[in-house]
């Protein structure tokens, strides 16, 4: 009865595939307790991890990978009037947006009342969603109603806008996001030996600057024993601004608490790691990528040479009957390969084009710092 019952709630919903998705069906809707950071209509991501979330068509469902129960404040943007150049894209169900976000007018919000019950702010929001013309989508992991079909409709409008579509887990910022907290509980594990590139993005510029100029390096030991010296220098020192930025995370009750006290030169080693590890990711991602291209693509182009080559082979009174047959294959095959072409520029997209709006945030979370006259680690 259960799996019917949802499938009468889902089947209708997902009507909304029909003719494909655009910007004018797609409504962005963030769930959060308290106030974002917002400076002159601009919404910028919190200073520990660098994308804005919103899930499409709904008020974010409960799952194993979180829960929004004491959110108690919910923004609806519809997709149409907004900025799209720093939106990386992702998922129906998590849509994000790098660095920061500009608000338009046409965006409101939702605020949970006093003593009210989840199930029933979360009925409101869907019906104001509905009164502003957006179909409710069902919620779900990975997708409306953990719908496959949905995502790669999805995906197709994110190849048209230049997005990247999957779960932000499985995207580069997940994988940076992983990683950086992992040094942040364990900053102790840097180590200028084991990871030699990693540590030197904490030099000082000029010093970087050699470092680059001489590199790469194959191993540890190609390095100069001056250079060796000043990369354990700088692992060090990064160390201690991390575990220093660590405690002062941990002992902060609220955000406003935590930039109070952290110093300009613990966010910018905090800002550098996560760079690092971006970019890393990024390189890795495109390397991946391509091949994956090259094979796909291959076998689907050997595909279309040996049809092409079965059609003019064939006499006119038999082409005349394998006509449509054949066109409909060499149909589906093209379709297949400018389905990768979309993908290599979306992957493309994905792991150069987040550059500046990274660069907006950085800057933004160093004001708000030096605010503060937090200038060092020890002041």
């Amino acid at each position: 009865m259960e799996a019917l019952a949802k499938k009468e709630r889902v089947e209708p919903a997902l009507n909304i595939l029909k003719g494909g998705l655009t910007p004018e069906k797609l409504v962005l809707v963030r769930a959060t307790t308290g106030d974002m950071s917002t400076s002159k209509g601009i919404t910028y991501s919190s200073p520990i991890r660098p994308t804005i979330h919103f899930s499409l068509n709904h008020m974010v469902e409960p799952h194993t990978m979180g829960s929004w129960e004491s959110a108690d404040k919910v923004t609806i943007i519809p997709m149409k009037d907004c900025e799209l150049y720093n939106m990386f894209g992702g998922s129906p169900v998590d849509t994000f947006f790098v660095g920061y976000m500009r608000l338009p007018k046409s965006g409101e919000t939702v605020r949970r009342e006093s003593g009210e019950g989840d199930g029933h702010f979360r009925e409101r929001v869907n019906k104001r969603i509905e009164e502003l013309g957006y179909k409710v989508m069902p919620g779900g992991m990975w997708s409306w109603a953990d719908s496959w079909t949905a995502s790669e409709e999805l995906e197709k409008l994110w190849i048209k806008l230049g997005k990247s579509s999957g779960a932000h887990t499985n995207t580069v910022f997940g994988a940076a996001d992983e990683t950086v907290q992992f040094y942040l509980k364990k900053p102790e594990k840097l180590d200028a030996e084991a990871d030699y590139n990693l540590v030197s993005t904490f030099l000082d510029p000029a010093t970087k600057r050699q470092f680059d100029a001489v590199g790469p390096f194959e191993s540890y030991g190609d390095i100069s024993i001056t250079m060796r010296r000043k990369l354990r220098g700088a692992e060090y020192q990064a160390k201690e601004l991390l575990s220093s930025f660590s405690e002062k995370l941990k002992g902060s009750k609220s955000l406003d608490e935590f930039i109070g006290k952290v110093s300009v030169n613990e966010l910018d080693a905090y800002q550098k790691l996560y760079v690092y590890l971006l970019e890393r990711e990024s390189r890795k991602s495109r390397e991946g990528f391509e091949k994956r291209y090259k094979d796909e693509t291959k076998g689907i182009k050997e595909k279309i040479g040996e049809l092409e080559g079965r059609m003019e082979g064939l006499e006119k009174e038999e082409l005349a009957r394998y006509k449509a047959y054949e066109e409909e294959s060499m149909k589906r095959l093209k379709a297949e390969l400018g389905l990768w072409e979309g993908r290599r520029e979306e992957t493309l997209n994905a792991t150069t084009g987040w550059h500046h709006a990274m660069g907006e945030w950085m800057a933004y979370w160093r004001k708000e710092v030096e605010k503060n006259g937090k200038g060092s680690a020890s002041s």
